[in-house]
């Protein structure tokens, strides 16, 4: 495992920088320090959607260099209608194991002959596009990929798999991003992911598909949960487990009004055919004025004369086998409700050599009961429980989470958090109405057509002499308005948030608003569907009345409270049109006649009216409005102390989406180079008034990195034949496709400017700029990561830095060609500083770091570089290109990698264990330090200064790892008596021994014993001698030589504790551990311990000397303690 250094500084005392994020890291441990209350926290707000991230962090597991973070959070955007609860409450989340999950378009993109991943256009122009397109609209084929979104470890987003001309897929991610998908590979169900710094995922457990309804009988997949994690180096894995599967449904109304109207005018009637005698009955038209019917049951008729390929249409009330219309010009479809199943798994077990996470769910129902936490020990070390209550009392479709408890390992209660919720309001599972974005409209069982207000204009037209003629009216269509309510959606938020400290925050929301921008609108601002924030009041636990602090939101530009929506809410969003002909089934030219009352063509208009958008209304996330303009005020103490003014990339008419023409068919556009902060700024109220005294402006580049091909087929021209067989039908079906292409790319920062004054001279401004340079070729996956920085100060002085990465060198550098091949890519190599002075164009290097690996990622060295001092830009080399040239497009990727001969080694990675810890590693002055691991080597038990790691051995008996010794772990060890940890070893027929040692070698073996002699060991020179003696244990130290083993012999028995070994020359610090908790004891290299206790909730209580004396004492105060 590659590991990210910093050597322990009360011991090397230098910085190692970190391979992939330069953060550093120490190998042993530090001093541990008090626990941090869970104080009332400062609830960071989305400022572009208005929705506070409520969220509760409760366990982090942890296996070397990879962990899996678990919380608890809560989408506050408002409550959907018959959105239905998750397994811990509604609108409540718990964000545990990585995921990939699908959103299926029309058939699975996997189906075998009719998915998207076996389907190629025909040729534009031939017979098979048209009987294509035909087979498209009636989703027989399907070209529309499915939307497939992923969620990692501090990443997420989603992809679509774009198809070749050779039937290649692969897949497109939005945004994009370096990460590797590999999925339905030899029609196996399993994906794999892997991200840029190598980390692996597996999702072997396919935990969801979709039983009903369904278009294709094809059982899709809708759903892989993580089975294991992986780090880059193969040497640490995070596992996840599942349950059985148990069925979920999730209900949905579609309603609908199909209006036919406006058959074709000017239509003949034949009365004396030549060649035949016909008399034509007219029919009897009954009309019923009244909404919402027209009674009345006209049919067309076919009559053709033998030899003459024309043919009479009329009305008659006789029946007839050719094709008829027999329905009302007004057909209605009300409350159709859907209920889809999915069968999925849960979550029951992640485990790691470091411990395990269990999570139980309540008996016989389909909510989390609580989450166990135990370390590798399998020792209890913390217990969650939920608690509940159901708003419709017998189902769990609308479980509303009350609290959570946290208990330690004796469980005992210490943590609670509790929630309000605003129950006022009439919500309930199974409502019919919803307002365009799918939130409550208070009205649970009317009839969801929207639009009472608009009407719909069609007429009813005989081609029968004595019949009525154009007949016209206009029908309303819908029963209440469809604006949101901004009462009724408030339906079941959360109010308020209580702390273990007593403290709470209160939240109070209100509706979005948007303005209708024109030609789509006439600029009226209306509410739009969910809610955002408006006041966020915190409250300690000593004054429940008055707040200690507010932060209060305006919004839109000049805080006219206003925002961007994805498509707007009108009539025209809720309809689609389509033309139907009647044709003779057995003649081709079937459109005209020629009659006493001229020619026509026999067509009628049906138009489609239902009862949600068929456009897109809201963003990625289901936020229905975002804001350009926000603004947050900050009350302390009920006074203003200032607020910050926070910009975005929105603007009118970027977020908007469009269907194509009328039909169904919505055109997507993408949203990764949108909702960027373009400048935050800062005032402070003084003076009664509000003055800037920070600001930040952003710019952004927004490479395109590919597109995936959409394709979607609408029928607008229906052919009714009264034969299915008819050989012409093809020839008169229209269909409309809508086909593009989808682009990804990212959004990546290009420059920073700053700017800076105080409140007693606000006319001197310090302006400082930072740019940010991808100097990868275009579009590479390093085209990500920057490869230049600069910043320039209020004077004019330039700082710059470089950075190169596996992919900034030529494909024929074997090394870094395997790091890009394990996707080992967000690495710096080397990262180089320089500095320009303010008035000159000649830039000086100033300092370097090279980084160096094996090849199966595992860090070999770092070096710096030396400089008597800086040097000329145009004499240096970076290790990517030329000597005198930077690394910037042009030169990346031509070179190997040949570094400066100015750098000097600084610390050399001699040794890894089986686990990938460091074991062993030489500095520039060759001094060698020494690492032993145990606990399933995952702490480091010992530092070992000026010792190779075979010179060494130490044990505290704690573990299987023994720490390089040899002993009976299996009886030897004991927990009556410990000096450090929780054992110490009993020698009783039990010897300990260590081999392979150089008999040159001068060698100090020390321990503590119960016995009140020391052992005899075999090579001591002299006699052992005793150091001291503390709470009844003896401390001796041999000296020992000539020697290729060492043994301590069962013969003496007693007790004995940290047993080391190391050179007469060399150094040795010890620590023990409670696994998960914290360090429990260190020792210096004069076997000087401090001890560290814990309490039962694992918070550091109390730090004592050797012989016991307390040090320092940590008290917490709960509330609930």
């Amino acid at each position: 495992m590659i590991k990210h250094v910093l050597y322990s500084v009360f011991i090397l005392n230098i910085l190692i920088s970190s391979i992939a994020t330069a953060q550093e890291k120490k190998i042993t441990p530090g001093s541990p320090e008090a626990a941090s209350l869970a104080k009332f926290i400062n609830v960071p707000v989305d400022y572009s959607t208005g929705i506070p991230n409520i969220s509760i962090p409760l366990y982090d597991l942890k296996s070397g260099d990879i962990s899996v973070p678990i919380t608890l959070s809560y989408h506050a955007g408002g409550i959907r209608v018959n959105e239905k609860s998750t397994w811990v409450g509604l609108g409540w989340n718990l964000s545990a194991e990585p995921e990939i999950t699908r959103s299926v378009n029309g058939r699975p993109d996997e189906e075998p002959s009719k998915g998207h991943f076996t389907q190629l256009y025909p040729t534009s122009g031939t017979t098979g596009q048209k009987d294509y397109r035909i087979r498209m609209a009636s989703g027989e084929y399907d070209l529309d990929p499915d939307e497939f979104y992923y969620k990692l470890i501090g990443k997420s987003g989603k992809f679509y798999f774009h198809t070749e001309k050779d039937s290649i897929t692969k897949p497109i991610i939005f945004p994009y991003e370096n990460i590797k998908i590999k999925m339905f590979d030899s029609l196996e169900t399993v994906a794999r992911i892997t991200d840029d710094d190598g980390t692996y995922y597996f999702f072997d457990d396919v935990t969801e598909r979709t039983l009903e309804p369904k278009v294709s009988s094809f059982n899709a997949i809708t759903s892989w949960k993580c089975t294991s994690m992986i780090s880059p180096t193969k040497k640490d894995t995070i596992s996840f487990s599942y349950s059985a599967n148990y069925t979920k449904s999730q209900l949905s109304f579609f309603e609908k009004v199909d209006i036919y109207d406006s058959l074709s005018t000017n239509i003949g009637l034949l009365e004396n055919f030549e060649g035949m005698n016909f008399n034509a009955v007219n029919p009897k038209f009954d009309y019923n004025e009244s909404y919402p019917y027209i009674y009345g049951t006209p049919r067309i008729y076919n009559h053709n004369s033998d030899g003459i390929n024309n043919r009479m249409h009329y009305f008659n009330d006789l029946t007839a086998s050719m094709p008829t219309i027999s329905r009302n010009p007004l057909d209605i479809g009300l409350s159709a409700g859907s209920i889809q199943y999915n069968e999925m798994n849960k979550v029951t077990e992640i485990k790691s050599r470091t411990g395990r996470v269990e999570f139980h769910q309540r008996s016989n129902l389909n909510y989390l009961d609580s989450i166990t936490v135990y370390n590798q020990d399998n020792k209890r070390l913390k217990t969650i429980r939920f608690f509940y209550h159901s708003e419709d009392g017998t189902t769990d479709n609308m479980i509303m989470l009350d609290s959570i408890h946290i208990k330690g390992t004796d469980q005992k209660k210490v943590e609670r958090y509790a929630f309000d919720y605003d129950s006022s309001h009439g919500l309930f599972f199974g409502m019919k109405r919803a307002d365009p974005w799918g939130f409550n409209l208070g009205n649970a069982t009317t009839n969801n057509i929207e639009f009472v207000t608009s009407s719909v204009p069609y007429q009813w037209v005989s081609i029968v002499p004595d019949a009525r003629i154009d007949f016209k009216r206009t029908m309303p269509l819908g029963t209440s308005n469809p604006r949101p309510d901004s009462t009724a959606n408030q339906a079941f938020i959360l109010k308020s948030m209580h702390y273990p400290t007593g403290g709470r925050a209160d939240f109070i929301f209100e509706t979005n608003k948007y303005i209708s921008i024109p030609p789509f609108g006439n600029g009226e601002i209306s509410p739009a569907g969910g809610l955002r924030i408006k006041r966020i009041e915190y409250f300690n636990d000593l004054d429940s009345e008055k707040p200690v602090m507010v932060k209060q939101y305006k919004y839109g530009t000049n805080e006219n409270g206003v925002g961007f929506t994805r498509s707007y809410s009108n009539l025209a969003n809720y309809y689609y049109e389509q033309k139907i002909h009647y044709v003779n089934p057995t003649v081709k030219n079937v459109f005209y006649y020629y009659g006493q009352y001229g020619n026509g063509e026999i067509r009628e208009r049906k138009r489609t009216y239902v009862s949600q958008p068929l456009n897109v209304m809201s963003f990625a996330g289901g936020t229905p409005v975002v804001y350009g303009m926000v603004t947050e005020y900050q009350i302390d103490a009920g006074k203003l102390s200032g607020k910050t003014v926070y910009k975005y990339n929105y603007s009118p008419g970027v977020t908007n989406i469009f269907r194509e023409g009328w039909t169904s068919m919505t055109k997507l556009a993408p949203e990764w180079h949108l909702g960027q902060l373009l400048s935050e700024t800062q005032y402070a109220f003084a003076d009664n008034k509000y003055t800037w005294v920070n600001k930040k402006e952003n710019k952004f580049i927004t490479p395109e990195f590919g597109s995936v091909r959409i394709m979607k087929a609408f029928q607008t021209d229906i052919v009714s034949a009264g034969d299915a067989d008819n050989p012409y039908a093809i020839d008169y079906a229209e269909v409309a496709v809508l086909d593009y292409y989808l682009m990804t790319g990212t959004s990546q920062p290009s420059m920073e400017t700053t700017f800076s004054r105080s409140l007693s001279d606000t006319t001197s401004i310090f302006k400082s700029v930072k740019n940010y340079y991808y100097d990868s070729p275009y579009p590479t996956p390093g085209y990500l990561y920057p490869t230049r920085t600069s910043y320039e100060d209020g004077k004019g002085n330039l700082k710059l830095e470089y950075t190169t990465y596996p992919h900034s060198y030529s494909s024929a550098d074997t090394l870094m060609t395997k790091l890009r091949n394990r996707n080992m890519l967000n690495y710096p190599i080397e990262k180089v500083s320089a500095f320009r002075r303010a008035g000159t164009t000649d830039t000086l290097i100033t300092g370097g770091s090279l980084n160096n690996f094996y090849s199966t990622g595992f860090m070999r060295n770092q070096k710096a570089l030396e400089l008597a001092k800086p040097v000329a830009l145009s004499t240096f080399k970076f290790s990517c290109a030329p000597t005198g040239k930077v690394p910037v497009w042009g030169n990346i990727g031509k070179s190997l990698f040949v570094p400066s001969s100015a750098y000097k080694l600084k610390v050399t990675y001699d040794k890894y264990d089986e686990r990938g810890n460091i074991v062993q590693l030489t500095t520039d002055s060759l001094v060698r330090t020494s690492y032993i691991w145990d606990y399933k080597k995952a702490y480091p038990i010992a530092e070992i200064k000026n010792a190779s790691i075979e010179q060494v051995a130490f044990s505290s008996f704690e573990s299987k790892d023994k720490g390089s010794w040899e002993y009976d772990y299996q009886n030897g060890p004991s927990s009556t008596y410990k000096r450090t940890g929780n054992k110490s070893y009993r020698l009783a027929e039990r010897s300990i021994s260590k081999t392979g040692l150089n008999s040159a070698t001068i060698y100090i073996l020390s321990y503590w014993t119960r016995n009140t002699i020391a052992y005899t060991i075999t090579g001591t020179v002299g006699s052992a001698i005793l150091n001291k003696t503390v709470e009844g244990w003896n401390y001796y130290t041999h000296k020992i030589t000539g020697r290729t083993s060492i043994t301590i012999p069962s013969s003496g028995g007693g007790y004995i504790d940290d047993l080391r070994l190391c050179p007469e020359d060399a150094l040795m610090s010890t620590f023990t551990y409670d696994p998960a908790v914290g360090v429990t004891s260190m020792t210096d290299a004069a076997s000087e311990s401090v001890y560290y206790l814990y309490d039962p909730f694992s918070r550091l209580q109390y730090i004592r000397d050797q012989k016991g004396n307390l040090i320092k004492k940590f008290q917490y105060h709960y509330h609930f303690e």
